[in-house]
């Protein structure tokens, strides 16, 4: 932003580099700028006002898996499932802090940013204790992955959660192993 009136909201963008891997986790973000005396006539800066710097510290970014996924639906997600293989497959288990199966379900499907698959987004009752979601998406540079999310009620304030990745790329299958505490 060249300048930004008192008064009047501006804008900035930051691009950011990705050079390898997936960076995941928070960034602190500052904002620095120069403040500058107006003439209140001419609603500008004086020609001779070099200013003084100051700074405002902004929330933190966060970068999450779902920030380099794409939601794709597939027609037919077991046939993708198994003509993907095995060779890029990642399983993990994880206990997350949900007081119910729904709740879990909808941060994981938020957290990894792919798309619900074959009807799977909702639980067939409320009282069930068991629940399978399928997602499909494709990752940064075309890269196409599955997952299955098996949860399971373990009380009423934890989620039990066995997450299968697959890809062809094993350090995209691997990447919400990385990141467990985010969705806990």
């Amino acid at each position: 932003c060249d300048a930004v009136p008192y008064g009047v909201p501006g804008t900035s963008f930051v691009a950011l580099r990705r050079t390898e891997g997936v960076p995941v986790g928070s960034l602190p973000c500052t904002l620095k700028f120069t403040v500058k005396d107006v003439d209140p006539a001419k609603g500008e800066p004086e020609d001779d006002d070099a200013g003084y710097p100051d700074e405002y510290n902004l929330e933190e970014l966060e970068l999450a898996a779902a920030d380099f996924m794409r939601r794709v639906a597939i027609v037919d997600f077991r046939t993708a499932w198994d003509t993907m293989g095995s060779s890029g497959e990642v399983v993990e288990t994880f206990s997350l802090s949900y007081g119910s199966l729904k709740a879990a379900m909808d941060a994981v499907v938020d957290f990894l940013g792919m798309q619900v698959c074959d009807n799977t987004g909702v639980p067939a009752s409320e009282g069930v204790r068991t629940h399978t979601v399928l997602l499909s998406g494709v990752f940064l540079g075309g890269v196409q992955a599955h997952a299955i999310v098996n949860l399971r009620s373990d009380s009423g304030k934890s989620v039990g959660m066995r997450l299968t990745v697959r890809s062809s790329d094993m350090s995209i299958s691997q990447c919400p192993a990385r990141v467990e505490l985010a969705i806990s």
